[in-house]
């Protein structure tokens, strides 16, 4: 045990339980509704394609570099402004004392496990930690690593030896 300071660092104290039911989506997709991204990329584009088209409609020659550039960040703030006023005004409707009292939409697991494929592209199922009971058997297959980054091989076996637990611990 010359790269840890006991074995009982390289042994596993806790083993995850993933349930084959998905993390809620109500609060996350209810999140995206009440705070909307503020400008799609479209938006972005058609702002930089109208900032560029002000810009570039007046030429002066032998204007400076560094003129130029102020001028372009004076065109994009009164381009941006002027945007601004136009687009109607959003209004938060949760007060501070509605907080705690918000209630999430409930989904179906079909229906969450659809909205995790469309918001997040993969699929994330709940997960647990619980502590290794104690009337385990633990077998070590290897163990070894260098002086700050030690690891464990092995397994743990139910008593009724019918739940067998591999694991790889770095210490």
């Amino acid at each position: 045990m010359e790269y840890a300071d006991t074995l009982k660092t390289l042994l596993p104290t806790s083993i995850v339980v993933v349930k084959n039911t998905t993390v809620p989506m109500g609060k996350y997709v209810q999140n995206l509704v009440d705070n909307p991204i503020e400008k799609s990329v479209d938006e972005i584009y058609e702002l930089e394609n109208q900032v560029l088209t002000e810009f570039n409609k007046i030429k002066i020659d032998g204007e400076s570099s560094d003129a130029k550039y102020k001028r372009y960040i004076e065109t994009r703030k009164r381009v941006e402004a002027e945007r601004d006023i136009l687009k109607p005004k959003q209004m938060d409707t949760v007060g501070l004392d509605n907080l705690d009292k918000k209630e999430y939409p409930i989904y179906t697991e079909l229906e969450n496990r659809k909205l995790q494929k469309q918001y997040l592209h993969r699929l994330s199922f709940n997960e647990d930690s619980v502590k290794l009971p104690d009337d385990y058997v633990i077998y070590l297959f290897d163990f070894g690593g260098n002086w700050n980054h030690p690891y464990a091989l092995g397994a743990a076996v139910s008593p009724e030896k019918n739940y067998i637990i591999y694991f790889c611990q770095r210490g």
